[in-house]
């Protein structure tokens, strides 16, 4: 039997996951986002000049950590106290974020691992 259109937007299909992160001493709450919420942090994550600014990771964790009830813990103006924390950490959630996304490799997941994508690349 085929989903009828009502069926599909009642869906819950916003999964989430319960990450130990023993780096901050305990358990953070990430959920899936909507494409509407990758659509605005990418566009998030430009300078004035419109080029990435390597911060979509960090956006997109702060979209994605959320509260028992499902709201973000943190706001985009707290992107810097996000970038001062470990990398270790930063990458266990940054890893489970990407599975509940799933985003097939680091470049389609916009680098969200933390790290800068180095500047040695070539294109064809």
């Amino acid at each position: 039997m085929l989903l009828t259109k009502a069926q599909i937007i009642a869906a819950d299909d916003l999964k989430t996951q319960d990450i130990e992160v023993p780096e901050w001493g305990g358990t953070v709450r990430v959920k899936a986002a909507t494409p509407a919420i990758i659509k605005a942090v990418r566009a998030s994550a430009k300078n004035k000049k419109g080029e990435d600014d390597d911060s979509f990771g960090y956006r997109l964790m702060a979209k994605s950590i959320v509260d028992e009830n499902g709201n973000p813990v943190f706001a985009l103006a707290d992107i810097a106290d996000l970038e001062a924390k470990s990398l270790a950490a930063v990458k266990r959630v940054m890893d489970a974020i990407n599975e509940l996304n799933a985003f097939s490799d680091q470049a389609e997941a916009g680098n969200v691992s933390g790290a800068t994508q180095s500047d040695d690349s070539t294109s064809a």
